[in-house]
């Protein structure tokens, strides 16, 4: 052989569909968010009403940004379980069910798990 490396494998197309969830995921939280924010300038609230909607926005901002950095990540096998991950916090909410099953159907797949992994040499400590 002559030392060429092989090409890459292909992307698989289930990769462009989880980028498509994850952003809609965060579009979906920041309009909620902002629902809430907008809910409590505008109508009066009692005070352990308050403290509820802060407290769901603030339990939220993880998962919000955990979407937000996934299509970012580089192609890592960590990456393609850190993936698995976000799409079973997506199947906790009800909306994203629908998405995010065949999603992770798709995603366990060998050739999704092989294009993370085939992504060049890891950096070993």
């Amino acid at each position: 052989m002559n030392g060429a490396t092989p090409p890459p494998p292909p992307r698989p197309a289930v990769i462009v569909w989880f980028w498509v969830f994850c952003i809609l995921g965060v579009l979906i939280d920041l309009m909620w968010m902002a629902a809430v924010a907008i809910s409590l300038v505008v109508e009066h609230h009692r005070d352990d009403e308050i403290a509820w909607m802060i407290g769901i926005v603030v339990f939220s901002v993880p998962f919000t940004l955990a979407f937000a950095v996934a299509p970012f990540l580089p192609r890592r096998r960590w990456v393609w379980i850190y993936d698995i991950v976000v799409l079973c916090i997506g199947i906790a909410s009800c909306c994203c069910i629908p998405a995010a099953i065949p999603l992770l159907i798709f995603w366990i797949r060998s050739d999704v798990e092989q294009w993370f992994s085939n992504a060049g040499p890891v950096a070993r400590a």
